[in-house]
């Protein structure tokens, strides 16, 4: 999970994060990180709801509960790949169309980011 985390999260994070004025980069950061952790949570909810579609009931609580993997028989080790497998699929498929939105926002330029900060008003206190 790290290594994909890794390649995703710190170019996805220097990309947010260099959109943002310098005086609202603690929001940026903030907002950044909310996402995330809701994005993870919905995500392994629904991978548990898509699993528990394709799987019963009685196979899934078998599985985590056993203690050994000779309590469980060859078909229903194979019932319980095609659900995960299912689950990936349908996973990878909302994946890659979350892509579309992400390749459709363009490219900011240096002077739309100036003009930006030209408006900001800066009050220290």
């Amino acid at each position: 999970m790290k290594q994909v985390r890794g390649l995703f999260a710190s170019p996805n994070m220097s990309s947010v994060m260099s959109c943002v004025p310098k005086q609202r980069r603690g929001i940026g950061s903030a907002l950044t990180a909310t996402f995330f952790n809701v994005g993870f949570a919905t995500s392994l909810n629904l991978a548990i709801l898509i699993i528990s579609l394709a799987v019963p009931y009685a196979l899934v609580t078998q599985i985590i509960s056993s203690t050994g993997p000779s309590s469980i028989t060859q078909p229903d080790k194979m019932l319980f790949l095609n659900g995960l497998k299912t689950t990936y699929l349908w996973l990878a498929g909302l994946n890659a169309t979350a892509i579309i939105p992400s390749m459709l926002r363009g490219k900011r330029t240096n002077k739309t980011q100036n003009q930006i900060l030209d408006k900001e008003v800066v009050v220290d206190l």
